[in-house]
């Protein structure tokens, strides 16, 4: 991977640039990479050429288009450095042809699979007369053209690219090359380069998924996929679409709340995130982002994961999202010793209780009209009531662990969160949650049973292990007994539950 963020820039020096900082552009490339110019390059009749864009070079895209305007400021995608092949700055002091190119250094592919990579970057093109290509080359063989671009290419000012690299068996190293040829107008920018496993989407995974279905699909969070650690804390997590091309525009990034730590949000490489936050003080971590959807009065929204039944008793719930906010969420009430569904438009919809999910992984299902909701537990529907007021904010602000910044955070797993922009029929939604792994049937809480012998004593007998509490509501305790258990029938702790 490739950002280009790690240069360290310099002041422009040609007069013909202005509106610089004094971190403005270098010539250096990362380490390895090469940088390279081919036949016809230069100033057409003699003269100097505008040294800070003599082939593909590297710039702060925010002074680059103080210096260069047209257009230039669009290309949001990039930045903190981008590399940059203008020509048309290059011959704005003298006329000249453009032809260079920039290459990866030899990046280690032998232990993928044949036809396994996908190369994605973020790029910027500006429509003329002018040429571009990427290529690859293995092994130091002879490049192989990934993607033409010629003056018919319509202009593109802020896309991401993914390209399969179609690496052949046994290859060992691949070189991936940009190259530009131009008179003049305009330009090609790139940034946030990087080779990757190629990931299959619900496209190919969810066989007969309705093509409006896949259509309206918003993100879907892969747990197996486009989450970046540090360590094992989550810094950030990126979705994919429906065919498994990743969604820069729609990360999610580990966002702190007063002292809390990064470790609050961990990954063990499995393809599960936990979320850790048993305080409930105002020290906290969740992630934060903002989806790419359009306003609509319709969505459905799938979640894999679990509830912790040790989450600490919270009235006003705990998250795993809030997707608006406060268009819809899906959340834990333990005051109500239950879970509810929220939307802060509408009503909050309480559904029953249902604690038999706490601890396990489950498909969790939300279909929400312009008039009906239906919310669901592996295919189960939790028949939750209420009113609903549907309306689902353009660009929406994602949350992922908590409601807000305000806190009540998520205390439980994640593996999957996949988002669409329209309300799915039953068969599609029946064919997503099988995939998820819903088996159709609600999870079986582990048994237990309390005779009375008597004498004074009672016998406990549980599956998985045995906490008590006070009150109806908690708080629980572990009491590490093992089954059977006898007890006086006067302890204190007057309420019991088998959790597995």
């Amino acid at each position: 991977a490739e950002d280009f963020d790690g240069l360290e820039l310099g002041p422009w020096v040609s007069d013909s640039e202005s509106g610089g900082d004094g971190t403005d552009w270098t010539a250096t490339a990362p380490t390895g990479w090469v940088t390279a110019t081919g036949d016809g390059h230069g100033p057409t009749a003699g003269g100097d050429t505008v040294k800070e864009f003599d082939g593909w070079t590297f710039v702060d895209p925010v002074t680059w288009n103080a210096t260069a305007g047209q257009e230039r400021s669009q290309f949001t995608k990039g930045s903190g450095v981008v590399a940059v092949a203008d020509s048309d700055e290059y011959d704005d002091k003298a006329d000249a042809k453009f032809n260079a190119s920039l290459s990866t250094p030899a990046i280690d592919i032998s232990s993928a699979a044949a036809g396994s990579l996908v190369l994605t970057y973020d790029s910027s093109w500006r429509q003329e007369p002018q040429n571009g290509k990427v290529t690859v080359a293995f092994d130091g063989g002879a490049a192989v053209t990934l993607l033409e671009l010629t003056p018919e290419t319509p202009t593109a000012y802020n896309e991401t690219v993914s390209l399969a690299l179609n690496n052949p068996a046994g290859a060992k190293t691949a070189v991936i090359s940009w190259e530009k040829q131009g008179h003049n107008n305009w330009w090609w920018a790139i940034d946030n380069i990087y080779v990757a496993v190629k990931v299959d989407g619900l496209s190919s995974v969810v066989s007969g998924l309705s093509t409006q279905a896949l259509d309206s699909l918003i993100a879907h969070y892969d747990g197996k996929h486009g989450v970046k650690t540090d360590g094992n804390a989550v810094v950030s997590w990126t979705p994919i679409d429906g065919n498994g091309g990743y969604l820069d525009g729609m990360i999610v990034r580990s966002t702190q709340r007063g002292g809390g730590a990064a470790e609050l949000i961990t990954y063990d490489g499995s393809g599960k995130l936990t979320f850790d936050d048993t305080d409930v003080g105002a020290d906290g971590r969740y992630l934060e982002g903002a989806l790419s959807n359009a306003e609509s009065k319709e969505l459905t929204v799938f979640w894999v994961g679990n509830y912790s039944a040790d989450a600490p008793f919270a009235t006003s719930g705990t998250y795993v999202y809030n997707i608006g906010i406060n268009s819809t969420s899906h959340q834990r009430d333990d005051g109500k010793g239950g879970f509810v569904v929220e939307q802060y438009n509408g009503t909050t919809y309480a559904g029953d209780d249902i604690t038999a999910y706490d601890g396990v992984s489950t498909v969790w299902s939300t279909v929400l009209t312009a008039d009906s909701h239906a919310f669901y537990a592996n295919g189960e529907n939790l028949n939750v009531g209420g009113s609903p007021s549907n309306n689902i904010k353009a660009n929406a602000a994602m949350i992922i662990g908590a409601y807000s910044s305000s806190g009540y955070d998520f205390v439980g797993d994640v593996e999957q969160l996949i988002i669409f922009g329209s309300a799915l029929s039953d068969a599609d939604r029946k064919l997503v949650e099988g995939h998820l792994g819903a088996a159709g049937e609600p999870a079986t809480p582990p048994a237990l049973s309390i005779v009375n012998n008597g004498d004074g004593t009672v016998t406990v007998t549980f599956e998985g292990r045995l906490e008590a509490a006070a009150t109806v509501n908690g708080p629980w305790q572990d009491t590490g007994a093992t089954s059977p258990l006898t007890t006086p029938a006067n302890e204190v702790m007057q309420y019991a539950r088998a959790v597995k």
